[in-house]
C-alpha cells in the first residue's frame, strides 16, 4: 500500500481511505463486509487464510454471528 492508502492488483485498485474498489478506473459497488474481507486477503498476499482467521479479523470475540452463513453471504456479494 502506498502513502495514499492505495493497493493495486491486476486491473483493480483499492482505496483503503475511501473504501472504494475500482476495476480499470470504474468504481465497483461493494458492500462493507465483502470490502473488509478483501482488505484482509490483501493484507496477506499469497497466503491461504482459514475461515477462522477471517472470522477473528472481522468480528470481535464478544460478537455472535452465524459465521458459516455470514462469511458465505459476504463472499458472494
Amino acid at each position: 500500500m502506498n502513502s495514499a492508502g492505495i493497493i493495486r492488483f491486476g486491473v483493480f485498485e483499492v482505496n483503503c481511505n475511501t473504501g472504494e474498489l475500482r476495476n480499470n478506473g470504474v468504481r465497483v459497488r461493494l458492500l462493507d463486509q465483502p470490502f473488509q474481507i478483501l482488505l484482509v486477503l490483501l493484507d496477506h498476499p499469497g497466503e491461504v487464510l482459514t475461515r477462522e482467521e477471517i472470522q477473528r479479523r472481522l468480528w470481535s470475540d464478544d460478537t455472535f454471528v452465524e459465521f458459516e452463513h455470514s462469511i458465505g453471504t459476504a463472499s458472494r456479494n
